[in-house]
Parts: C-alpha cells; sequence; structure tokens
C-alpha cells in the first residue's frame, strides 16, 4: 500500500478523492448550522460587490461602505418576508379548502373507472389486512403538528444563523480583496484579476436573473388577473420567487396553480391558471433568458440540475438558493485557470486595481505619442 501511494497509483489516488468527498459532505451536513449561513453570506456577499465597489469609488469608507451593504441585504430580506407573508397566510388559512378540493377532485376521478374502489380495497388486505381505515385515521391524528413551544426553542438557533450570515456577509465585504489576494497566492494559475471575473459574472447573472424573473413575475399576475384569479399578485409574486429555483420551482408552482384553478374555475377554465403559468415559462426559459445572458453565461443544464438537487438535500431552502450562484462562479474560475489571458471588464476593476494590472512605471511622453493610435 505504501508503495502505491508513493508511486500515485490511480486506483489509490481516486480512492482517496472518493473518501475526501464523503467527508467533505458529511461535515457540510454536520456543520449546516453554521456552513449555511456562512455560504448565503459568501454568495450574497458576491451579488453585492458591484453596489460595494460603487460607494468605494464616490469615496466611502470601506467599513461604511461594507455596513450600508449590510443593511441593504438585511432589509431586502425584511420586505420579503412581508411581502410573502399574506400569501403563506392565505395558504394556511385555505389548507383544509385546498385539501377537501383535492379529495373531491380524486374521488370524481375514480368513480370514472369503474371497479377502482374494490380494486384497491382488495389489494390493502391483501397486503396488510390488519389495518381498516378507521386504525389509518387514529394514525393520522397521533401525527403531532409544530406548536408555540417548538417555535420559541427554535428561536435561539435562528437566530445565532442570522448573526453568522449578518458577521459573515459584514466582514467578507469588508476584507473581500485581501481575500482575494490571499487565495491567488494558493497553489494554481487564478490570479486575482480572474477571481474577480469570476465574482464579476455571479453578479451579473444574479441581477438579470432577477430582472427576467421580476418581469415573468408581473406578466404571470397580469394574466391570472385578467382571467378573474383572485390574489393575482401573490400568485406573481410566487411565480418571481419560485422562479430562482430551476426546473423544480416552475414544476411546484404548476401544480399548486391547478389545484387553486379547480378551486375557483370550473371544467376546462379550471386548468387555464396553470396553462398561462406553463406557456409564460416556457417563452421565458427558451427565448428572453438565453437572449438577455448570452452564450458565454450558459451552463451545462445537467451540472445545474445536479447542483440543484444536491444543495437542495444537503440544506434545503438555502441550498436551493446558492446552488445556481456556486455553480456559475466555480465554471467562471475553471475557465479563468484554463484561459487566463482573458481580461476582466476595465469598468468593474478599481484605480489601484487599473493601475497594478498596467503597470506602475510611468510613460514619457515620447512613448505615448508612439503609442498613441492614429486619429
Amino acid at each position: 500500500m505504501t508503495k502505491l501511494i508513493h508511486d500515485d497509483h490511480p486506483a489509490v489516488r481516486w480512492a482517496l478523492y472518493l473518501i475526501a468527498i464523503v467527508v467533505v459532505v458529511t461535515a457540510l451536513d454536520l456543520l449546516e448550522d453554521i456552513v449555511a449561513p456562512l455560504t448565503l453570506a459568501l454568495v450574497v456577499g458576491i451579488v453585492l460587490a458591484p453596489l460595494a465597489d460603487m460607494l468605494e469609488r464616490i469615496g466611502v469608507p470601506p467599513a461604511v461602505t461594507a455596513l450600508l451593504s449590510l443593511v441593504f441585504a438585511l432589509t431586502g430580506v425584511a420586505a420579503l418576508v412581508l411581502l410573502v407573508q399574506p400569501f403563506v397566510g392565505d395558504l394556511l388559512t385555505r389548507g383544509s379548502s385546498f385539501w377537501f378540493e383535492a379529495r373531491d377532485t380524486i374521488r370524481s376521478m375514480q368513480s370514472i373507472l369503474t371497479g377502482l374502489t374494490e380494486v384497491t380495497k382488495e389489494v390493502t388486505e391483501a397486503i396488510a389486512p390488519g389495518d381498516t381505515p378507521a386504525q389509518g385515521a387514529d394514525m393520522a391524528e397521533q401525527v403531532e403538528l409544530p406548536t408555540v413551544t417548538d417555535a420559541l426553542l427554535y428561536a435561539p438557533a435562528f437566530a445565532a444563523q442570522t448573526l453568522v450570515f449578518a458577521g459573515s456577509l459584514f466582514f467578507f465585504l469588508l476584507s473581500r480583496h485581501q481575500l482575494y489576494q490571499w487565495g491567488a497566492k494558493l497553489p494554481g494559475p487564478v490570479s486575482v484579476e480572474g477571481l474577480q471575473k469570476a465574482e464579476y459574472r455571479v453578479s451579473r447573472y444574479f441581477i438579470a436573473v432577477t430582472t427576467i424573473n421580476a418581469v415573468f413575475g408581473v406578466l404571470v399576475a397580469a394574466a391570472l388577473m385578467a382571467i378573474g384569479m383572485p390574489s393575482a399578485w401573490l400568485w406573481g409574486l410566487c411565480a418571481f420567487l419560485m422562479n430562482f429555483i430551476l426546473y423544480l420551482g416552475p414544476l411546484i408552482t404548476a401544480g399548486v396553480l391547478i389545484v387553486a384553478g379547480m378551486m375557483v374555475f370550473d371544467g376546462a377554465m379550471s386548468f387555464a391558471p396553470a396553462a398561462i403559468y406553463v406557456t409564460l415559462n416556457m417563452c421565458e426559459g427558451q427565448f428572453v433568458t438565453p437572449t438577455v445572458l448570452g452564450r458565454h453565461m450558459r451552463v451545462n443544464p445537467l451540472l445545474l440540475f445536479l447542483s440543484l438537487i444536491f444543495w437542495l438535500w444537503l440544506w434545503g431552502p438555502i441550498g436551493g438558493f446558492v446552488a445556481i450562484p456556486l455553480i456559475v462562479w466555480a465554471m467562471a474560475v475553471h475557465q479563468e485557470r484554463h484561459h487566463g489571458h482573458e481580461q476582466v471588464d476595465p469598468a468593474y476593476l478599481t484605480e489601484e486595481e487599473r493601475a497594478a494590472r498596467d503597470g506602475d512605471a510611468p510613460v514619457s511622453e515620447t512613448q505615448g505619442d508612439q503609442a498613441a493610435p492614429p486619429l
């Protein structure tokens, strides 16, 4: 075994890679309360980097810039919670109505197929002859719902995660340039400009996607309002938020709209809300998003899907939010490692970074005249 490791045998190398992956995933799962808000803070900090750079260019001190960016992020989260709260409250209030409507729909579908109930009963008795519907109802009644005490017990953990998020975001924005310089010294051909370019791509991607999703949510709300769907603006807000979760978000929204359409409309009109949503989502996904983001921002759909599934499984909603920015950042860093000659957008660099990139040596007037392009 020692000789295999010393000779860098491929089988040993891949076994070590596998062990390292298992250890890292296990650590991420066990340290979710700390690593998840920390990762979320880094992603939000990368998204807010252009805002911090703009404030620094106009002379705002770095500490004040980090504090203002933190306040902006927390204000956005609070505003989002206030906007979502009526929608969630309405869903909780109408939860029983949704259940009864779904139950009636299922019963009507069962009545269409002759003998379906009898066949289901025979199969159930054959699999578990001792279980009866009454026993199943008793088991359902034994399920305990979360109480106010549970919420109070979870409050300290939530406060700690919020503190980790706020502190990590503040200090990342305060010292991200130093962190990039430190990261550029690690083994590998990634430079400070390469890390800044990856940051710029993630920020541009998030801003573009947010704009697209906002317009998409407004169109969904307007279309549902036109057909008489109650709380159309709340459905537009739901479409805006769920569209950040690729593939799964639109699928869940379409399913919920089918149930809601059955509650509001009758006949074929019941499927109109879901049909409108799916049509607008297909137009957005096939035409609008590729046009706005461009070819250089495209990522392999399989990588996007696998990243989304992995982070959702690992961290839930937080994982779903950070999955796409992380894969975009990783792809940008990977591209920079193999194409280090590409330059960062000059508009994104600060004066010091632009001077460091161009060189500190002064240029004489003669050299400047020779280097000047012809008019």
